[in-house]
């Protein structure tokens, strides 16, 4: 039995149910609560955290939810289980952008919004090295 979103879409109930993984290789749905919390000041819900682990699984996800139903804290978990990896999102925003890199660098991660302004050699420099 699938689930229908409002535009039709259907997704299958066993494609959303991530599989179980080996135990000790991913962190538990409780201390992905607590680390966020700690760290960001925020506890993610279920969905929140499934799509951390699917993350951390290295499986790639697109995200569709309403305004301010919590897609960008499910950006974040993974950078705290994972050691020198890169977040990319995109946005149309430059104000969200703005608002992306204030979040991360008071959580304790470098960050960088590109923009028109900043899209140069330099600034890609940084993160090649």
């Amino acid at each position: 039995m699938g689930v229908q979103s409002t535009k039709g879409v259907t997704i299958n109930a066993q494609q959303f149910h991530m599989s179980s993984p080996r135990p000790g290789t991913l962190p538990s749905h409780n201390n992905i609560r607590q680390k966020a919390l700690n760290v960001f000041g925020k506890t993610p819900c279920k969905f929140q955290v499934n799509l951390c682990l699917w993350q951390l699984q290295k499986h790639n996800i697109i995200s569709i939810s309403l305004t301010g139903s919590g897609k960008t804290l499910t950006f974040w978990l993974p950078l705290l289980f994972s050691k020198n990896s890169v977040s990319i999102v995109v946005t149309a925003l430059n104000i969200l952008g703005d608002q992306f890199v204030n979040e991360l660098e008071q959580a304790g991660f470098p960050a960088i919004s590109v923009t028109a302004a900043n899209n140069n050699e330099e600034t890609f420099k940084v993160f090649l090295m």
